[in-house]
């Protein structure tokens, strides 16, 4: 309960209590019982009445939204002393770009919320998913590229990675952020040696890699690749068992990948560094993360076939899945700005 909330309640406490003492009926009526009349009982019962009234109030969602998930309006105008909060909000160091820079900060993603969460549904436009795609591959490769240039195995492990872990946040968002469904029911959770807890079962592996008939998944689609040169598919089989024998292990962070296409930042850290920008986008330009698995899947595809005379096909589509599939289950605690809502 805020604290607004709590002085409300207790001003109508304090009034109800004056009018009780000062303003009692004449006739309070005949004693009920242990010499108390119906008056005396009902003042009685005020004071545990707003005592229960506040209990009730103060265990209610917080955080800026509503226990349906939405976020309350009231929870973020744009106030002086919000816009204060933001002053010393300084980029993360890796960042290279003024673009990446400006749609990672808290500020970005606060007026995002607003906007997204106070406009009317946006109706989806042809283009839209086009529109994610040019501009996440353009900060992407303007983001890791370095003196020795662009590695596309570090693209393509950014890609998998927030592919992977969007399927798992459009799940969390759809029904256990919003309250509908608890967490161990929606998911298979699996408490690690580390300590560490990661989620898999049957709805994260529909979106990666297993989807229902009619349905898209990240590997359906990055599987295109490949196919479409005529080259073998990755053992996506062998991928899912090497995982799965890994968690609560160092070797869980660690895609299994030939050494020459080992990424040069591992996909844990590049999900941490670039989800927040990329989901950004996608919101900006979508408004809803439902299509972002796959949207980003399929631009994934999209660089392994122009980059195959520098990767092969079926090396490139099984590094991005080695990403999605690990990154599909690790804990959101790991990623900064996780989920969209309001920061703090």
């Amino acid at each position: 309960m805020s604290k607004k909330g709590i002085l409300i309640a207790l001003l109508v406490g304090a009034v109800a209590g004056w009018f009780l003492v000062n303003f009692s009926p004449k006739d309070q009526g005949p004693e009920i019982i242990w010499g108390k009349t119906w008056w005396d009982l009902f003042k009685l019962g005020i004071g545990p009445a707003l005592i229960a009234f506040w209990a009730f109030t103060a265990m209610l969602p917080d955080g800026g939204q509503k226990s349906s998930g939405k976020i309350r309006p009231k929870k973020i105008r744009n106030k002086a002393s919000d816009r204060k909060k933001f002053e010393k909000d300084t980029p993360r160091t890796f960042l290279q770009t003024d673009r990446g820079k400006f749609l990672d900060s808290r500020k970005f993603l606060y007026q995002l919320v607003h906007t997204v969460s106070t406009s009317p549904k946006k109706e989806s436009v042809k283009g839209e998913n086009d529109a994610v795609q040019a501009q996440v591959k353009e900060l992407l490769f303007a983001e890791l590229a370095d003196k020795r240039g662009v590695q596309i195995e570090a693209v393509l492990t950014a890609l998998g990675g927030i592919a992977g872990f969007s399927v798992q946040m459009m799940i969390r968002e759809a029904y256990v952020d919003s309250g509908k469904v608890a967490e161990d029911k929606i998911f298979v959770v699996i408490g690690g040696a580390d300590g560490e807890k990661y989620f898999s079962g049957d709805n994260i592996n529909e979106g990666v890699m297993a989807p229902r008939p009619g349905n898209l998944s990240v590997w359906s689609l990055v599987a295109g690749a490949p196919h479409s040169v005529g080259a073998p598919l990755p053992d996506i089989a062998d991928m899912v068992s090497v995982m799965a024998k890994s968690y609560g292990s160092p070797a869980f962070w660690v895609p299994d990948v030939p050494q020459e296409n080992m990424p040069r930042l591992m996909p844990k850290e590049l999900l941490n560094r670039y989800w927040n920008v990329v989901r950004n986008i996608q919101m900006m330009n979508v408004g809803v993360i439902s299509t972002m698995p796959f949207s980003i899947a399929q631009l994934a595809q999209l660089i392994i076939l122009e980059n195959k005379a520098i990767i092969d096909p079926t090396i490139g589509a099984k590094v991005v899945m080695e990403a999605a599939l690990r990154m599909s289950r690790i804990d959101p605690k790991h990623v900064q700005f996780a989920r969209f809502e309001q920061p703090v």
